[in-house]
């Protein structure tokens, strides 16, 4: 039995922090789609039980400051 995965994506877009869910069945395939995308700032994946179990940053994430 395979346990689902949840992949949240946070993007900034015209000042506004948009964030798209994504479920897949395990571990592999949410890194998998995190690789594959190519506009998120940041990505997060949770298991069932709604805890984090990976985060990734984007290296042009950290240079980007969202301060006026």
């Amino acid at each position: 039995m395979s346990k689902k995965h949840k992949v949240k994506v946070h993007h900034w877009e015209d000042g506004v922090l948009k964030t798209v869910e994504h479920l897949t069945d395990a571990l592999a395939d949410a890194m998998a789609l995190i690789a594959q995308l190519q506009s998120h700032q940041h990505a997060k994946i949770y298991n069932e039980e709604n805890e984090i179990v990976h985060t990734v940053v984007a290296p042009a994430a950290l240079s980007v400051s969202t301060y006026a």
